[in-house]
């Protein structure tokens, strides 16, 4: 989403830091989506293409991720919790 103008993640923006003194927070789809409807875009073209060159690794234990330090899937960070459509 477009938060007074700059790409940001919208389920993460500080409305405190974003308007200290109470301004207008202006909101827009981005621009580079398909518009589906008010604020929401269709990045399903994004993802097509994320699948297709396979730009992620797998953290199932197939693949060798180099030396550094592991963790557990206990201790291991959960996703970014924000969803599109």
């Amino acid at each position: 989403m477009v938060i007074n103008g700059k790409v940001r993640q919208s389920c993460t923006a500080m409305v405190d830091q974003l308007a200290p003194s109470g301004e207008t927070i202006t909101l827009e789809p981005m621009s580079k989506f398909p518009l589906v409807r008010d604020l929401i875009v269709d990045r399903s073209r994004m993802f097509d293409d994320l699948k297709k060159v396979k730009a992620w690794i797998q953290l199932d234990g197939t693949y060798e991720l180099g030396p550094g330090p592991r963790q557990s899937s206990k201790t291991r960070r959960k996703p970014i919790p924000c969803r599109g459509v």
